[in-house]
């Protein structure tokens, strides 16, 4: 099939694609238990101009990956079957690995964004927002600086604050 512009709608190539990674790309782990979001989540990535070294399901599979792989920021889905994000995030923490981690969820209790928070996630992203926002907080996490959703900060606030009883994030 050939697109508008007169190019391939898909392409075949013999050799796999192997993401260069140089100083300027940021090198990207993702943990998803959701194959098609993290297929979603590569492209969007991808189109960034960031690098996916690894896309897995579980968080297990992530501390592998990581431990193989070396990436500069890891994506964490919040709800996944075994070790969670934040469990996984913990194990890291526990292990010395201080690398950004950005916690992308689609809903969020408080127990669970505190303890993203106090083992140090460098982002936390809803997933309905996700995008351009995951992006930015990638970016932010490879500098050094912490994006949180102004919706979690809010609320990250407000139970820092005062003594306020706990609810889910939607």
């Amino acid at each position: 099939m050939i697109s508008q512009l007169g190019e391939p709608l898909v392409t075949q190539r013999s050799d796999p694609v192997i993401p260069q990674r140089s100083d300027d790309v940021i090198s990207v782990l993702i943990a998803d238990d959701h194959p098609f979001l993290r297929a979603g989540l590569e492209a969007v990535l991808r189109t960034a101009g960031m690098a996916v070294v690894a896309s897995v399901g579980d968080g297990d599979a992530a501390l592998e990956a990581i431990a193989a792989q070396d990436p500069d920021v890891v994506v964490l889905d919040l709800a996944m079957p075994g070790r969670d994000g934040v469990a996984t995030l913990a194990a890291m923490r526990e292990a010395g690995d201080q690398r950004p981690v950005v916690i992308l969820t689609a809903s969020i209790d408080d127990r669970q964004l505190l303890a993203a928070v106090d083992h140090g996630a460098c982002g936390i992203a809803l997933k309905e927002d996700a995008e351009d926002f995951l992006i930015d907080c990638i970016r932010a996490a490879s500098a050094g600086q912490r994006t949180i959703d102004p919706r979690l900060a809010q609320r990250i606030a407000a139970l820092t604050s005062e003594d306020r009883p706990m609810r889910r994030i939607d």
